[in-house]
């Protein structure tokens, strides 16, 4: 059902029978009231209804209208401001501050004993200057032990072909050697003798074989004379028995007389026989004996050419040898790598021992720029690019902060890097 406001007053009865005054078509005269208070009657009268019926018949508060009206608003003008503005978001990671370049740490690349400490804690240094120095007896003993041994292979470079130019020329004086200038007197010396010892020893042997090739040239010329006067005794015994075997023919002489002359025809060529063998085997032996001696010297030319051969690889392998070591002796001074101040000096004793790769000081950079180094996370690192501002807080001055400027970046890495600058932002990452 549904109910309407009155329109006009309505007579209200305070006793009695109400419907008499219906059925006499008569009431007492009401003084007139205003609408207002006819509102503020009916909704005094509402409270009297049954609870659902009083919810229909009350009217809407305005107060509530309003605030329902303000809320849409607030919401409507919510979205609008979500689309258009943007939401700064703060990306926070936790770093360090360092100069540009970091500081270089100084560490020795051998063990070894330290010899003498040059600086101390907040001493301004230049790039190569002394730090430490450790000590070298080891490693100059190697340096001078290859530096000797390689002097000496140099000598015997210059030695060897002297030599075979001397054997060659059939030279029994040793010619002077022209050593380096770096080679040292006892090693000119000894190489000197080793010279005339070679030339000696193949000179011996030289007039060795020359000997044996004169005496069988003195056989040969024997051999020839034997063989010639025999050949005069043959042409005689020839004629003897011609003539015993004439003096037979004429029965005037005997037949053993043929006989006997022909026994030392026989003797005689027998022996002229060995003596052309010996003739030949003589003349053999002096072709073989030239020949040795021609042997000889062409393997103690082959022999000197090996020996100048290995002798030119031990000296290449003993100039990097000897490179090594010089480095080795070089590492036992540690330098400043670049102009600071040390810091973090970690030896000061004389005679400590250091293991290799320790680390003894640290050498902060001088006049130079200083940076921050900070871990950002990986859901952080991809909305920041170059550019972008940066606000530090250190810890030690809670309450100050400074303005950064993101110079460079690593994509998806853990490590930005962040110079100084100033500017009235702070490090965000900015999305719509």
């Amino acid at each position: 059902m549904s109910l309407r406001k009155p329109t006009q007053a309505q007579p209200i009865s305070t006793g009695g029978d109400a419907t008499q005054g219906s059925k006499t078509g008569a009431s007492p005269a009401l003084p007139q009231v205003s609408a207002r208070h006819l509102a503020v009657i009916s909704r005094e009268n509402n409270e009297f209804l049954p609870a659902a019926l009083e919810i229909i018949v009350s009217p809407a508060s305005p107060i509530r209208i309003a605030l329902l009206w303000f809320i849409c608003a607030l919401v409507t003008a919510a979205l609008v401001w979500s689309y258009f503005s943007k939401i700064d978001i703060y990306a926070v990671a936790e770093g360090k501050i360092q100069p540009s370049g970091r500081s270089k740490i100084v560490q020795p690349l051998e063990a070894g004993k330290v010899k003498a400490v040059y600086v101390e804690n907040g001493t301004k240094v230049r790039a190569a200057d002394v730090l430490v120095e450790l000590d070298p007896t080891e490693t100059s003993a190697e340096v001078e032990a290859i530096t000797r041994e390689l002097d000496a292979t140099k000598a015997e470079l210059a030695r060897r072909p002297v030599e075979i130019k001397a054997v060659l020329a059939g030279a029994t004086i040793p010619p002077a050697i022209e050593f380096g200038p770096e080679t040292h007197p006892t090693i000119r010396q000894r190489e000197q003798a080793v010279l005339s010892a070679d030339l000696a020893q193949i000179d011996a042997t030289r007039q060795t074989i020359t000997a044996q090739i004169n005496e069988k040239a003195a056989m040969t010329s024997r051999l020839n004379l034997s063989i010639s006067a025999r050949d005069r005794l043959l042409d005689i015994l020839k004629e003897r028995m011609e003539m015993r075997q004439t003096l037979v023919s004429k029965e005037a002489g005997t037949k053993a007389s043929v006989i006997d002359a022909a026994e030392l025809l026989e003797r005689a060529l027998t022996d002229q026989a060995y003596d052309k063998g010996q003739l030949l085997e003589s003349t053999a032996a002096i072709d073989s004996l030239q020949r040795k001696l021609q042997e000889t010297t062409s393997q103690f030319i082959a022999d000197q050419t090996q020996k100048i051969a290995d002798a030119g690889r031990k000296r290449d392998h003993l100039v990097q040898d000897l490179i090594k070591a010089q480095s080795k002796n070089a590492r036992t001074k540690l330098v400043a790598p670049i102009d600071g101040t040390v810091q973090q000096l970690g030896v000061t004793t004389i005679g400590q021992v250091v293991t290799q790769g320790q680390p003894l000081m640290t050498i902060v950079p001088q006049n130079g720029p200083i940076e921050v180094e900070a871990l950002v996370l990986n859901r952080d690192i991809g909305f920041i690019t170059v550019g972008q501002e940066a606000v530090i807080k250190v810890e030690s001055f809670p309450v100050s902060y400074t303005h950064l400027d993101v110079y460079k970046r690593q994509p998806r890495w853990w490590t930005s890097f962040i110079s100084v600058t100033s500017g009235p932002s702070a490090w965000r990452r900015s999305r719509r």
